[in-house]
């Protein structure tokens, strides 16, 4: 459980390491996904992990079709001679060579490569599953980049029509109406407000 968290908290940071130096180059310069995704294919650390499982997966396939080596192993030694009564006889040298092979049924062999042959299979099917939740991370940021800067550009352009707005009005501002004609409040309302519908 600690350890799932763990590996969780390391990739988002790398994910968020990876907004933040996207945010970075989207100002320098436009790129496409493709090759963002492209180049977090390169950088990730925890793609090279499963790709090297893989190659660790392939290296047991090919030790499991072989017969162990066979091993040769030697002593030397001394012994001391003595005769039934307990009367000491003399020493010599004392040495054994043994050759050792291990031979396995056909059957388990087989079984052993059949099941490096599925651990092939599972780490590539790991690595393909970690390439497209990694490319689905980067392209769902891009897209929330995208969406961030036409919401800014939107904010900019619509802050400039607010500031240029009252401008407007002081360029021809409306010519106020002179107290001393107007006979009664009524008559400074428009004509649409002061008067009913009748249908």
């Amino acid at each position: 459980m600690i350890e799932e968290l763990h590996i969780r908290v390391e990739r988002l940071g790398v994910l968020l390491a990876f907004a933040v130096s996207l945010a970075a180059s989207a100002a320098a310069e436009p790129r496409s996904i493709a090759s963002l995704v492209d180049e977090a294919y390169q950088k990730n650390p925890e793609l090279h992990f499963y790709e090297q499982e893989i190659a660790v997966a392939r290296g047991d396939r090919r030790t499991a079709g072989t017969w162990p080596n066979p091993d040769l192993s030697s002593q030397i030694g001394g012994k001391s001679y003595n005769s039934l009564g307990g009367k000491y006889l003399g020493t010599g040298p004392v040495w054994s060579v043994s050759l050792t092979q291990t031979f396995e049924f056909p059957g388990r062999v087989s079984l052993r490569k059949a099941i490096a042959d599925k651990q092939i299979a599972l780490a590539q099917l790991g690595l393909e599953r970690f390439r497209v939740s990694l490319r689905n991370q980067i392209e769902m940021l891009c897209y929330r980049l995208l969406a961030a800067q036409d919401r800014a550009a939107a904010a900019t352009e619509h802050n400039g029509f607010a500031t240029s707005l009252p401008c407007l009005f002081c360029v021809n501002p409306p010519a106020p109406r002179p107290l001393s004609r107007c006979a009664s409040w009524k008559e400074m309302l428009p004509p649409s407000t002061t008067g009913r519908h009748r249908r």
